[in-house]
C-alpha cells in the first residue's frame, strides 16, 4: 500500500515538471477603461497671471485752503460725475466775494468820473483855456482807472473761482475709496494731502506681463484676426471675462524678458476689481476640430508619448503620438489619432502592444 502512495506521488511531480507546449499558455486579459476620440474647437491661448487696473485714477484734492464741513458719499460706494463729493466752510470765500464786488463798484465809479473829465475838459483845451499838461493827466487816470476796473473783475473771478472751489464734485464715474479727511478738519491745497481716492471701473485695464519668447507668435496671429483676451474667475456663476488686446508695449524690459501687455474689459457687472491678481489668457485663435482626448490617456516612453488603441479583437495597439496644447485635463493630438478611435484612460500599467483587455464600464 505504501508503495502505490509513493509511486502515484513520483508520478504527480514527473508531471509538474514536464514543460507545456508555448500554445497552452493563456495570455492574461488586464481590465481597463477607455474612452472615444473626440473632435472639438479648442482655444490656443497662452496663460499668464495679471493685474486690473483702471483706467483712470483721481486723487481728489482740495484747491482752497479751508475747513472741511461735509462728505456726501458713503466709502467704497460708486459715484457719478458731477457728484458732490466734499464742501468747505464758503464763508471767508463770500466775504472774499463780496469785497471783490465792492471794488468793482468803486471802480466803475472812478472810471465814469475820469471819462467826464476828459470829456468835459476837451474842448478848454482846444480853445486854450486849459493846460494841455493838465489834461494828459486826466486822460492818464482815466486809463488808471480803466485798469483798476479790470483788477477788480478779475478779483470777481478768482473769489468767485475760490467760493466754486468749496463744492468738490467727481471727475469721472467710479468708485470711492477710504475718506482720508473727517470733516471738521482743516483741508489744503496740497498735492500730498488727499481727500479721496476715485477708480474708474468702466472700462478697466488688465496688465499682464509677456514672455519675449511669446512676442513673435502674438504678433503672427494678431495679423490674422483681433486678439480676444479671457480672465478666469473662481466660484462665480459668470466665470469667464472675454475683452479686447489694448495696447502691447514698445519695448522689451530687458530685466525681466518681458514686455507689457494691456488688455481692455467693460466691466459693466464690476467683476474685476482694481488691484486684484487673475489668471489670464491670451487667445491666439480657435483650433477647429481639433482631436482631443483626456490627459491620462497619455503614457511618457523613451521614444515619445504614447496612447493605447483599442483594436476590434480587443487588443490593444500602442501608437505614438504628437501632443498639443493641454486643456483642463485634455490635450490636443496634433498626429497620431483619428475621431472615433477609442483609447485607453486607465490601466495602462500592465499594457504592451497586443495585450489582450477586458472593457470595464
Amino acid at each position: 500500500m505504501k508503495n502505490r502512495f509513493f509511486l502515484l506521488a513520483l508520478l504527480s511531480i514527473i508531471t509538474s515538471c514536464t514543460p507545456k507546449k508555448k500554445g497552452e499558455t493563456p495570455q492574461p486579459v488586464y481590465p481597463v477603461k477607455v474612452t472615444t476620440v473626440e473632435k472639438e474647437n479648442v482655444p490656443i491661448y497662452s496663460e499668464l497671471i495679471g493685474h486690473v487696473e483702471p483706467i483712470i485714477t483721481v486723487e481728489v484734492q482740495s484747491r482752497v485752503e479751508g475747513t472741511l464741513m461735509k462728505a456726501y458719499f458713503e466709502e467704497g460706494s460708486i459715484v457719478k460725475k458731477g457728484q458732490l463729493l466734499f464742501s468747505i466752510d464758503p464763508r471767508p470765500f463770500e466775504a472774499d466775494l463780496q469785497k471783490a464786488k465792492a471794488q468793482q463798484a468803486e471802480a466803475i465809479a472812478m472810471l465814469r468820473l475820469s471819462e467826464e473829465k476828459v470829456k468835459r475838459f476837451l474842448p478848454l483845451v482846444q480853445d486854450e483855456y486849459y493846460s494841455q499838461n493838465d489834461y494828459d493827466t486826466l486822460v492818464q487816470d482815466n486809463e488808471a482807472n480803466k485798469a483798476k476796473l479790470q483788477e477788480a473783475q478779475a478779483d470777481i473771478e478768482s473769489a468767485t473761482l475760490n467760493l466754486d472751489y468749496c463744492y468738490i464734485y467727481s471727475p469721472i464715474d467710479g468708485i470711492a475709496g477710504i475718506n482720508q479727511t473727517d470733516p471738521g478738519n482743516m483741508v489744503f491745497p496740497s498735492k500730498d494731502e488727499m481727500l479721496v481716492l476715485v477708480n474708474q471701473l468702466e472700462p478697466i485695464f488688465v496688465q499682464f506681463y509677456l514672455p519675449e519668447n511669446q512676442l513673435q507668435r502674438l504678433f503672427s496671429y494678431r495679423k490674422r484676426n483681433p486678439i480676444k483676451i479671457e480672465i478666469h474667475l473662481e466660484n462665480l456663476e459668470k466665470s469667464i471675462v472675454i475683452g479686447d488686446l489694448k495696447m502691447i508695449d514698445n519695448q522689451v524690459n530687458t530685466d525681466t524678458g518681458t514686455v507689457n501687455v494691456r488688455g481692455i474689459f467693460e466691466n459693466k457687472e464690476h467683476l474685476l476689481w482694481p488691484g486684484e491678481f487673475v489668471k489670464t489668457r491670451l487667445i491666439y485663435t480657435v483650433h477647429k476640430d481639433a482631436i482631443v482626448i483626456p490627459s491620462q490617456c497619455i503614457e511618457s516612453t523613451p521614444d515619445g508619448h504614447v496612447v493605447y488603441v483599442v483594436k476590434s479583437d480587443n487588443t490593444v495597439d500602442m501608437r505614438q503620438v504628437t501632443l498639443g496644447q493641454r486643456e483642463n485635463g485634455s490635450i490636443i493630438v496634433e498626429k497620431g489619432l483619428e475621431e472615433g478611435e477609442t483609447v485607453v484612460t486607465e490601466g495602462q500599467l500592465n499594457l504592451y502592444q497586443g495585450t489582450k483587455i477586458n472593457i470595464k464600464k
